[in-house]
């Protein structure tokens, strides 16, 4: 369905319908909800969560690719590209067996009751009893009917709220600016604790090159050669990219590493989960109460 061809997937290949037709086994329903889940995740997350999510197995799957970063995006790019037909297939069968989800006549073990969950519905609308599999569903009078079906739009909306992340209502936020390359080479430098020379030296290797407001020293080595006041400006910058660095999340940093350093993003993406690590242990908890 999601590549369109479904005139050449005939439904006789098939020992049940795939989405509406019964899983016996536990097993089979499990594969069946998380391959259906992962994908909507995949198309709720964003690109730069899902680099921050699969950061280490991305580093893995490029690491000897000749243009790591540009492998790392393709790679991020064709799961929200799989995420979106997942999510488009799902919608589109919803939408035709919306009547059945309503009422709560569609099979207790297939993939759509499975994955959107009818209680979810009932609970939250107020909706019919659905079928049992051991049974019809009980009569439903025509004025409950037409009531219940009034309710479609709004329990679909519920729907997409639930696993697009969507609201009825989006409120816009202002899109924050992403670090470029010379942000991105000095966070780096930070996050590698680099120092002195071996910083001055990273940024140059990096192709960044000093901002001075006065003339100065054209290179960070020479700079840091020339003693003050350049050493001193070379580390006011330092300290003010720290303080912008710490304006961006993990998500952030991981996708900009990947951009822009993709030969050192594996030790970077280390050295970000151990930075999260650290600051998490310094998360102040509840003081235990003494035992009397």
């Amino acid at each position: 369905m999601g590549a369109s061809l479904l005139a050449h997937d005939s439904e006789k290949d098939y020992v049940s319908d795939v989405f509406v037709g019964p899983r016996n086994g536990p097993l089979e329903r499990a594969i069946a909800v998380d391959y259906t889940r992962h994908g909507i995740e995949l198309d709720r997350r964003s690109e730069n969560e899902l680099a921050a999510i699969f950061n280490a197995e991305i580093g893995r799957a490029v690491r000897y690719e000749a243009k790591c970063g540009e492998a790392a995006q393709k790679i991020i790019s064709m799961h929200k590209r799989h995420g979106e037909v997942v999510t488009r297939v799902l919608e589109q069968k919803v939408t035709e067996n919306a009547a059945k989800l309503i009422r709560g006549t569609l099979d207790d073990t297939s993939l759509l009751a499975l994955a959107i969950g009818e209680e979810h519905l009932r609970q939250q609308f107020h909706l019919p009893a659905e079928a049992s599999i051991r049974g019809p569903a009980k009569p439903v009078s025509s004025v409950e009917l037409s009531a219940t079906l009034a309710n479609i739009d709004q329990a679909m909306k519920a729907f997409l709220t639930k696993f697009r992340g969507l609201t009825p209502e989006p409120i816009k936020e202002k899109k924050k600016r992403k670090p470029g390359k010379r942000d991105t080479v000095i966070f780096a430098a930070i996050l590698m604790e680099l120092k002195g020379m071996k910083y001055c030296s990273f940024l140059q290797k990096q192709g960044i090159k000093p901002k001075w407001s006065d003339p100065g020293p054209a290179t960070y080595p020479m700079s840091y050669q020339a003693g003050e006041p350049w050493r001193k400006k070379v580390q006011d910058e330092k300290t003010r990219a720290k303080q912008r660095m710490n304006g961006f999340s993990h998500s952030e940093l991981v996708n900009v590493f990947i951009f822009h350093l993709p030969e050192e993003f594996e030790e970077l993406s280390r050295l970000l989960r151990s930075r999260n690590s650290h600051h998490a242990s310094k998360t102040p908890t509840a003081a235990k109460p003494h035992k009397h």
